[in-house]
């Protein structure tokens, strides 16, 4: 009988441990799940079609070499408008013919709103979109087309195996104020923002 409970015992606390191994894979797997659907949604990163830093004066926009800001070969009229640039306001003025819109609007003349706002700004044409953007004291137009061919080939990602032995248990501990921290960034240069915890 003892010999019996004593295998009870051990049944139970294996069945406890594969318990505990597969809801940490099932939240790995759950997360990556979502982080692919993420990646696949309209204006997600897959999407992302260039960045264009502007200049003081006119910024050209269109389709091809020739313009300052590059449009992808989706767009096909050519030249799209201009964007101009002075003392940190940009103002797009789209040449006639061409069917912008600005949150389901048309739009022919209009200043941009960078996202340091609350909310951007975005002007839409076919399948792309773009946006304007400050990182520090410099801005640029963020070109998105849900047509990009990195989301239409997109296979799915690679992932490395689950391992149960990496999983780290941790608690955040924030700091009394927020603290002051760069972070290096893909676009050249610090990105200045504040922590809570770290």
């Amino acid at each position: 009988m003892k010999k019996f409970a004593v295998v009870l015992i051990a049944v139970y606390v294996f069945s406890l441990v594969v318990h505990a191994e597969s809801e940490y894979e099932l939240g790995i797997n759950k997360w990556r799940s979502a982080h692919e659907t993420e990646l696949l949604a309209d204006g997600s990163w897959l999407t992302v079609a260039g960045l264009f830093w502007l200049k003081d004066g006119v910024n050209t926009v269109g389709a091809g070499g020739i313009y300052d800001i590059q449009l992808t070969d989706n767009f096909a009229q050519g030249k799209f408008g201009e964007i101009v640039f002075s003392g940190g306001k940009a103002t797009l003025n789209v040449v006639p013919g061409v069917n912008a819109t600005s949150e389901g609007k048309p739009v022919t003349k209009i200043d941009l709103t960078s996202d340091e706002k609350a909310k951007s700004g975005k002007i839409e044409v076919g399948s792309q979109s773009f946006y304007l953007i400050k990182r520090q004291d410099r801005f640029a137009i963020r070109l998105k087309d849900n047509k990009s061919s990195s989301r239409t080939n997109f296979s799915g990602l690679k992932w490395f195996p689950i391992d149960p032995a990496l999983e780290v248990t941790a608690q955040l501990e924030p700091y009394p104020e927020p603290k002051d921290v760069n972070v290096p960034n893909v676009l050249g240069g610090p990105f200045h923002t504040k922590v809570r915890a770290f």
